[in-house]
């Protein structure tokens, strides 16, 4: 698993967060990473990676962002379009109606 785990953060194309200091769930030190074909993997100490993936049908995430508040998280993909996330990585929603064009290659939030 772990050879897997190491394999698909070599090609990772989105790494990011440090949660915020309020209490959402999220700690100070909390780390996401999103991968090129093995989804979205979570971390506490960049050291230990664990998959959080659930509901996230499309494994090559190209983009994260969050909202101010880290209470939502978004994920894009290749061809998958935008999934959304509001706990803590728990399980992702595909949020894809009106988009034309699935494949994401970054996101931001106001």
């Amino acid at each position: 698993m772990l050879a897997r785990v190491l394999a698909s953060l070599a090609g990772a194309f989105t790494f990011f967060f440090e949660g915020s200091d309020e209490n959402d769930g999220i700690g100070a030190n909390d780390l996401l990473a999103g991968t090129n074909g093995g989804g979205v993997f979570h971390s506490v100490d960049g050291v230990s990676w664990w998959p959080k993936n659930a509901g996230l049908t499309n494994p090559f995430v190209t983009a994260l962002a969050a909202s101010s508040s880290y209470a939502v998280t978004f994920a894009g993909t290749a061809g998958g379009g935008v999934f959304r996330s509001t706990d803590a990585w728990g399980g992702w929603t595909a949020i894809n109606e009106g988009l034309t064009n699935l494949s994401i290659t970054a996101l931001t939030t106001a």
